[in-house]
């Protein structure tokens, strides 16, 4: 019993948990893409396009200027209570939802943009976490953000992008 006990564990935290932080990035990819390409002119996808991209290019420069032992954002992860911890993340993903929401709605062009700029630093800031082996911090946030942001999508559907 005990041998079947650690496979599961071991499936569980190798291959599943993975599998969950893969599949963040991939609903934050594909709705960006899907973002970006609804743009109905060039300037509109130039917009949604920086938007998206604004983040990936601040996070090479934290990363070129992060060079020291001491990290603001993983002091500030690893301080958080648990409960605290949890709750951002379900803030976080109850806000990817409902921002979305609002922002896709909207006639202008800035809501889409913001939106992507929205999800794509929140790709950034779980790259960046990986990156800087704080990502064993995070479990409760990212179990706060799938639990709740998927109930949102349950009961009120995802973010339409037309």
């Amino acid at each position: 019993m005990e041998t079947i006990s650690s496979i599961l564990k071991w499936i569980f935290t190798y291959l599943f948990y993975p599998a969950i932080i893969i599949a963040i990035f991939g609903y934050i990819i594909s709705t960006i893409v899907s973002i970006v390409t609804k743009g109905r002119n060039a300037s509109a996808i130039a917009r949604r396009l920086t938007g998206s991209l604004l983040p990936l290019v601040l996070l090479i420069f934290v990363v070129v200027a992060d060079q020291g032992d001491h990290n603001v954002i993983a002091d500030l992860v690893a301080s958080m209570s648990a409960g605290v911890s949890f709750l951002v993340g379900a803030a976080l993903g109850l806000a990817l939802m409902e921002v979305g929401k609002f922002l896709l709605k909207t006639d202008s062009e800035v809501g889409p943009s913001v939106y992507a700029l929205f999800l794509s630093s929140a790709g950034v800031f779980i790259l960046y976490s990986i990156m800087i082996g704080i990502l064993k911090n995070l479990h409760l946030p990212l179990f706060g953000m799938v639990v709740f942001g998927g109930l949102d999508i349950i009961f009120r559907g995802p973010p339409s992008i037309d």
